[in-house]
């Protein structure tokens, strides 16, 4: 179908009667609609309005009780020393790790890599081979 058809179908709907019933059926269902949204949409303003009007209403009588100042904290005192007390500090002292020897791995070759930690040194012991 061209438009220009589709047109002229549609002017001779125009002119045949709707029948009752369906105008009937159409109209009860617009009313089904509309009227269960329109609850939907203004029930959320409403609310505001009747928060706001509640606010504006009630505002002047709004109680504001009294703060009353915090009691002084008691604070225990402990009898004052008779003799003076001075810091003890304890210091302790490590003895130097002794270092091995350079004889002390027999006839067999060593290998000695210290590493950032003073703790750790790693000694790789080798059995004397040329390789």
């Amino acid at each position: 179908m061209t438009d220009d058809e589709i047109q002229g179908l549609l002017r001779d709907l125009r002119d045949d009667p709707v029948p009752a019933d369906s105008l009937a059926r159409v109209r009860m269902r617009v009313t089904e609609r509309t009227s269960r949204r329109g609850w939907r949409v203004w029930w959320v303003p409403a609310m505001a309005v009747v928060w706001l009007v509640l606010t504006v209403v009630l505002w002047p009588y709004r109680v504001i009780e009294p703060v009353a100042p915090p009691a002084p904290a008691v604070v225990a005192q402990s009898p004052k020393p008779t003799a003076s007390v001075h810091p003890v500090i304890i210091a302790t002292v490590r003895p130097p790790k002794p270092r091995p020897r350079a004889g002390s791995a027999s006839s067999h070759g060593s290998i000695r890599i210290e590493t950032a930690d003073p703790d750790v040194v790693l000694i790789f012991l080798t059995d004397g081979g040329g390789e």
